[in-house]
């Protein structure tokens, strides 16, 4: 049993749910930045919408 795992968002967030997959996961949770960081990059408009494609 696998009760978590670090997930790369390499390439964009969508890209981290074949990554899951491929681990068995079964749900995710998503950091939207890093907690030890100041700076904040948002998400770039085409990572939005390929992100929202795999949710809906």
């Amino acid at each position: 049993m696998q009760l978590g795992a670090h997930v790369r968002t390499a390439g964009g967030i969508a890209t981290s749910f074949a990554r899951a997959a491929d681990l068995g996961c079964e749900c995710m949770q998503i950091f939207s930045s890093n907690p030890r960081g100041w700076q904040r990059a948002l998400p770039k408009d085409e990572h939005i919408a390929a992100f929202t494609a795999c949710v809906l």
